[in-house]
């Protein structure tokens, strides 16, 4: 059999597994014998996964608990694209500013200049591995004073006893955990970088 007759076997082979995996969807029935979660379910019969993470996740958590609403409002909602104001109602929230907290390395620079945004974020190492007064490095300084407001809610959110961000999937219509929208990680990773 020659490699090419192989890569075409092995392509068909999938696409009737994964044509045999879609129309078998529907053919079990939801109950101990086949999964431990019994609910919530879809319209289809199927479990809602990630329903029931986030019902699990959320427990006991409240929007005065939550050290996700701090962050969430010193970050602002820009980072949650087109569901921030689902993420927000989930967590129990009016909706928050879109526009939050900038990097270092964005601060005062045009988002075109990649030199000058390496430059400030060597800069920005720099100050956070050494003692350095405002006088060495005034664009750090001007971000810090900028964004004391911002700091102060991610000091208080520190002081929270519960963390929890929902699980939103990229399709509503559609949901899948494997699609489960993560915006929100890298921006509040970031923010925990500053700090």
């Amino acid at each position: 059999m020659s490699f090419r007759e192989l890569i075409w076997i092995t392509g068909f082979g999938i696409t009737l597994a994964g044509i045999a995996r879609s129309e078998d969807r529907h053919l079990i029935t939801v109950s101990r014998e086949t999964t431990a979660i019994l609910e919530p379910l879809r319209a289809d019969g199927s479990v809602d996964f990630i329903a029931d993470l986030n019902r699990r996740m959320s427990s006991g958590v409240t929007p005065e608990n939550n050290a996700a609403v701090l962050l969430l409002r010193a970050a602002g909602s820009e980072m949650l694209g087109s569901h921030a104001a689902l993420y927000c109602q989930m967590l129990g929230i009016p909706d928050v500013p879109a526009e939050g907290m900038i990097s270092a390395e964005f601060f005062e620079v045009p988002m075109k200049d990649l030199k000058q945004r390496v430059a400030r974020q060597d800069e920005y190492d720099h100050v956070i591995e050494n003692p350095w007064v405002a006088e060495d490095h005034p664009a750090i300084a001007r971000w810090l004073e900028k964004s004391a407001k911002q700091f102060e809610l991610i000091e208080e959110a520190s002081r929270r006893t519960h963390y929890y961000t929902p699980l939103i999937p990229e399709n509503i219509e559609n949901p899948s955990v494997a699609a489960v929208s993560l915006n929100q990680a890298q921006n509040l990773r970031e923010i925990a970088r500053w700090v």
